[in-house]
């Protein structure tokens, strides 16, 4: 939706082709919605979706096609997920071979017929460089932009404060946040509630989805739930973010992390996993605060420094809201015409 806005504003007719669609969303922006059609009965449904896609673009004369990982044919490729890397950093193994999205990314990424993949971090771009044999003047990394209308310092200290209040958390706690999407598993949370346990002066919230309890369970079991809190996706996620004193995500791995950013944006210090794309972002001292090693020790060493020290979280946070305003959507929509001026 950002590329829809970006280019309707440069005056392009842009179709929005998708398989599931919010039609008066695309409409709302002056785009033109397009739903391919769905079938039960096919093996692979993303191939199928790809192929519906594809006739509808033989149909038309388009200038430019961009994709987002679910079409063979494109002229800007798009990449947000290293499904083979990911599997074998959470599971230790290699991806099925009979995974649809992994047979899909195969088929794209063999294929390369596409001008130029955008991948949103270095970590992506030199993973899929290696596993796929893709030249490296057809590979660019632009990394995700974050909303600097939603995440800004305006009322923050009032959204602070009717946030833990809304958790029970004194202005004097130390309170640690996971915000994220989902995928508890994946953003290492059971990691998270180690320490926790090892730390009982600070309090701890994890946001987002997960279906599986297990994370629950454990935190209840351990007989932490009075300080470790989980918390629901909300549309004014902002809120989670002013409220907390440190972000963290120790991911076994993170494409790039959306939500770092965000964090840095509102000037919190942020302890992050190496294969975090993120983590790119950092620089100076804040740098010392990702993890090498997803270790209950490391992890606890660098959030105890945080914790004891308030001086030190206002000075990383600083320095993170000043690197983050090169990742707004201004900066970011510079690189995104560059990119899109290059190949028409």
């Amino acid at each position: 939706m950002e590329e829809v806005n970006f280019l309707v504003g440069k005056g392009f007719e842009v179709h929005v082709i998708a398989e599931t669609i919010n039609r008066k969303m695309i409409s709302d922006c002056n785009a033109i919605p397009v739903k391919t059609l769905k079938w039960p009965f096919v093996k692979n449904k993303r191939l199928f979706h790809a192929e519906r896609v594809q006739k509808y673009i033989e149909k038309n004369e388009f200038d430019i096609v961009i994709g987002h990982g679910d079409i063979v044919n494109q002229d800007l490729c798009y990449i947000h997920n290293c499904v083979h890397l990911a599997h074998e950093r959470v599971f230790g193994k290699p991806l099925s071979p009979e995974n649809t999205v992994g047979l899909m990314h195969e088929k794209i990424l063999r294929a390369q017929k596409f001008k130029r993949l955008v991948c949103n971090s270095e970590m992506m771009k030199e993973d899929l460089m290696r596993r796929f044999n893709i030249p490296p003047d057809k590979v660019v990394v632009i990394h995700p932009e974050f909303n600097l209308e939603k995440f800004n310092l305006l009322g923050g200290e009032k959204k602070r404060i009717e946030q833990r209040s809304k958790w029970k958390v004194q202005e004097e706690d130390v309170l640690v946040g996971l915000i994220t999407s989902g995928n508890f598993k994946k953003r290492n949370v059971d990691l998270l509630i180690d320490v926790a346990v090892e730390i009982p002066n600070a309090k701890f919230v994890v946001a987002g989805k997960n279906k599986d309890s297990n994370f629950f369970t454990k935190v209840e079991d351990l007989n932490i739930n009075e300080r470790f809190l989980f918390a629901p996706s909300i549309p004014d996620v902002e809120n989670y973010y002013h409220a907390i004193d440190i972000f963290v995500l120790p991911a076994h791995i993170e494409e790039f992390g959306r939500s770092v950013l965000e964090a840095m944006a509102l000037s919190k210090p942020v302890i992050v996993g190496s294969y975090v794309g993120a983590s790119e972002l950092l620089k100076g001292k804040s740098r010392e605060y990702i993890l090498q090693k997803l270790t209950v020790e490391e992890f606890k060493s660098k959030l105890l420094d945080l914790i004891r020290n308030e001086d030190l979280r206002k000075k990383l946070g600083q320095e993170n809201f000043k690197q983050a305003q090169y990742y707004s959507h201004t900066s970011q929509n510079a690189k995104f015409e560059e990119l899109v001026s290059s190949i028409i």
